[in-house]
């Protein structure tokens, strides 16, 4: 059997498994989980309340995601030691394909268009066929998680300043969540502006700056064999290799926006920098490199 389709049978099994033996504790929502356990030192979910679009969401994460993501979305769900890469941990709220600036939140479309599409070459799968309405819950109950994460954090500072949990909650708690509603309020789309021409000029200025920013990780051919490919890690510490351009599977999208967005955002949770300091042709040029890489790479044609 092919080790890819091995790979996805393995999943499915696991995901069979987890959803008949973990019991109802494992396969309830946050909140009872949460009520279920000893007094935690720190944020409950009560401390957040869910808007009624996260509360339908995460009934939905509980069919659907579990079991990569995790009961609590910390990326530990009991498929992971089969996933590699490994499933995002949505409490941390560092998330990769975003059209957001860095460091910031996804908007709810961004989320959308990863739910409805999944992450090509990954073991993260398409839901196209789950209605909008559904996968826009979903998406909700994302962010709650990653607000939740934040609070979690927020909290841990005072609590590391000997503030108790119970003053926190009644003094704290109400700027916290303003912080958080910051958060939300700044997930703005960073704008993509119109292609420029992709013609030989375009191209032999993108050699230039491509050798500048991208060789040393995605190497001089783009198959991410960089001087420094080999000890990148991600944000949870693991190895980590630049995307080969060359095989023509982009996780975050195939299209010229798509990896204008990468290159202008970067990865969160990734070496993958935010050139948002260089010109809109700068970008378009390398742009059109990398499309280039691809197509030589014999990856498929998306022009």
């Amino acid at each position: 059997m092919h080790t890819r389709t091995r790979r996805r049978s393995v999943i499915r099994l696991a995901l069979a498994v987890f959803s008949v033996c973990l019991g109802a504790a494992a396969c309830t929502p946050l909140e009872a989980q949460e009520a279920q356990r000893a007094p935690a030192a720190g944020p409950v979910p009560a401390d957040l309340p869910m808007s009624p679009s996260a509360a339908r969401g995460a009934k939905l994460y509980q069919n659907w995601c579990v079991g990569c993501h995790g009961p609590q979305g910390l990326g530990d769900g009991p498929a992971t030691a089969f996933l590699d890469p490994l499933p995002r941990n949505l409490q941390a709220g560092r998330f990769k394909f975003r059209s957001t600036p860095s460091g910031e939140l996804p908007t709810e479309d961004d989320l959308v268009r990863t739910i409805t599409r999944g992450l090509k070459g990954s073991s993260m799968p398409a839901f196209p066929l789950l209605p909008e309405s559904e996968r826009r819950d979903l998406a909700q109950y994302v962010v709650h998680l990653a607000q939740f994460g934040r609070m979690k954090v927020e909290a841990q500072s005072l609590l590391d300043d000997g503030v108790p949990m119970d003053k926190i909650r009644a003094e704290k708690m109400g700027e916290i969540r303003d912080v958080l509603a910051g958060r939300i309020a700044r997930a703005q789309p960073v704008g993509v502006p119109p292609e420029t021409d992709a013609d030989s000029a375009s191209v032999a200025r993108g050699k230039k700056i491509y050798t500048e920013l991208c060789e040393s990780c995605h190497g001089a051919t783009g198959v991410g064999d960089g001087p420094s490919a080999y000890a990148l890690r991600d944000g949870r510490d693991a190895p980590i290799r630049p995307r080969d351009f060359t095989v023509g599977v982009l996780r975050g999208g195939d299209t010229p926006q798509d990896i204008y967005r990468r290159l202008r955002t970067g990865l969160d949770g990734t070496p993958m920098p935010a050139f948002d300091s260089r010109g809109d042709k700068d970008l378009w040029d390398i742009v059109h490199v990398v499309m280039t890489l691809r197509r030589t790479g014999g990856g498929e044609q998306v022009r």
